[in-house]
């Protein structure tokens, strides 16, 4: 009897690490290739805004240490990477370095501040199947990051 238990409980615990090696791969599929995201799904919604390269220079004053308060708190330091916060050390998204210098983001939309505002405010609508949760939801706070991601250069 004690080697059927011993059995068994090995049996789950390699279960269990299966199970989870699977989520984790979904998690990371999801995303993307790791985060990656670059193809474009067909039942996402159509872009908005202008298909052309943001400025160099958002057309309002950036407040990058109220962008990066907000970054943290709001947990996205979990999921990337962004080389100037040193706790922005995720691997579940893609890094966000070099973001305004990027021809797309996530689903294929044009890097425009317009669609990463859309793609922060619904993650899930822009790209069914994204992992990437809906963490802000004030329009102030989101015109923060979105004028401090296109400084991402």
């Amino acid at each position: 009897m004690r080697l059927v238990s011993w059995s068994f409980s090995r049996n789950l615990t390699v279960r269990t690490a299966l199970a989870f090696l699977a989520v984790s791969m979904a998690v990371i599929a999801a995303c993307g290739e790791g985060g990656r995201e670059t193809s474009r799904l067909e039942s996402a919604p159509p872009p908005t805004g202008a298909a052309t390269k943001p400025s160099a220079t958002p057309s309002h004053r950036v407040d990058s240490d109220a962008a990066e308060t907000l970054f943290k708190s709001k947990g996205c330091i979990a999921c990337h990477v962004v080389s100037s916060i040193p706790e922005a050390v995720g691997t579940i998204g893609p890094p966000l370095d070099g973001l305004a210098s990027r021809n797309v983001l996530a689903a294929g939309l044009p890097v425009t501040a317009d669609n990463i505002a859309r793609w922060i405010r619904y993650p899930a609508e822009v790209k069914p199947g994204t992992v990437m949760p809906k963490l802000v939801q004030d329009e102030a706070e989101i015109e923060i990051l979105v004028a401090w991601l296109l400084t991402l250069r």
